[in-house]
């Protein structure tokens, strides 16, 4: 026996589809950018210095890196040391004080290093080193 009228519809429960769409769509674009952000981290094979008190920093923005041959690197692409200046100076009018990522291995020379740290400084932009912790300093 049932109370329900006969001429009555019922109603079956809907999915908002469109919601989850959008969830999915911001995933993809989510997974896509970071994914593309490791590729990048990862083109300039070098050894980097220890420190006890560093941490590893690998900023999505400007990478110049000094390979042990004593190559300069800027995102992936290799460069002169003029290069580099106008490199810098362009992208510190455009956006002063953001700061450069500077990766070195453990074997390029420091006076190389200095001249990169200068050329920073003087396009208007700051710093930070990529180093990594010793696996002892960890605990």
């Amino acid at each position: 026996m049932s109370f329900a009228s006969e001429s009555r519809e019922r109603v079956r429960p809907v999915l908002p589809l469109a919601g989850m769409v959008d969830v999915l769509f911001l995933l993809l674009i989510f997974f896509m950018t970071a994914g593309a952000m490791r590729e990048r981290e990862n083109i300039v094979e070098i050894n980097p210095p220890e420190s006890s008190q560093g941490v590893d920093r690998t900023a999505p923005g400007v990478v110049v890196a000094a390979t042990a041959d004593n190559e300069l690197v800027l995102n992936g692409r290799v460069v002169s040391l003029a290069d580099l200046e106008a490199a810098l100076r362009a992208h510190g009018a455009d956006s002063p004080g953001e700061a450069v990522t500077l990766q070195a291995d453990e074997v390029s020379h420091v006076g190389l290093f200095a001249k990169v740290q200068d050329i920073v400084i003087d396009a208007g932009l700051t710093f930070q080193y990529a180093t990594v912790r010793p696996a002892d300093a960890l605990n």
